[in-house]
């Protein structure tokens, strides 16, 4: 791979980072309102989820049988979702990307709406069930989608003014590999053998 141009990738970032806090702000926004939408409509939200939860089971990553499964499990699949948040970037005009951050942000709206639900406390399962390796998680899934818009965007642009857009294709794949994936690989860690416990402790 190449050398690292750090003035390269900071001209990137300075590009990327409103795409970034837009894409975090649509998570956290979708999933507020899911949660308070989707609370009033018990019977629906506990199926739902419910079937989130059996779907996950039945496309588990089956590499062995302990708790190292459930960290390649979820290692795997965030990879998977940022890489594809990027990809689909290139579809211009619809900016596809902001619809995968909008179903992961309806995803997680939803959880806490059938655990108010089921009574349960909401505050400390986003507080013990979620911060812990969410900080790392959700940074790195909006610095894909992020990544993701920005793209649409430029392809968008040089379409209607039928310039030529500008290239960061190898600061997309240094991001993607030294930042991303580490942020990603971290998260894992914290949610595997951090998260999982400290959600017993929720009442």
């Amino acid at each position: 791979m190449k050398k690292i141009d750090w003035n390269e990738l900071k001209i990137f970032w300075s590009k990327i980072y409103k795409y970034v806090i837009f894409s975090f702000i649509l998570y956290i926004v979708m999933a507020v309102v899911t949660h308070f939408i989707f609370k009033n409509y018990p019977e629906y939200t506990i199926k739902y989820v419910e079937k989130l939860a059996s779907n996950k089971s039945n496309t588990r990553i089956n590499i062995c049988d302990n708790i190292f499964n459930d960290f390649f499990d979820i290692f795997l699949t965030n990879i998977f979702v940022c890489f594809i948040g990027i990809v689909i970037g290139f579809i211009p005009f619809i900016f596809p990307s902001l619809l995968l951050l909008a179903n992961n942000g309806f995803m997680l709206g939803m959880i806490t709406a059938s655990k108010s639900i089921q009574s349960k406390n909401v505050l400390l399962l986003i507080l013990y069930g979620f911060i812990p390796h969410g900080i790392f998680e959700i940074s790195a899934i909006t610095l894909s989608i992020g990544m993701g818009s920005y793209i649409s965007m430029s392809l968008t642009y040089s379409f209607i003014k039928k310039k030529p857009r500008e290239s960061y294709r190898i600061q997309i794949v240094q991001t993607f590999i030294f930042v991303i994936i580490p942020l990603l690989f971290v998260a894992a860690l914290i949610e595997t053998f951090v998260t999982s416990r400290l959600v017993l402790l929720i009442k």
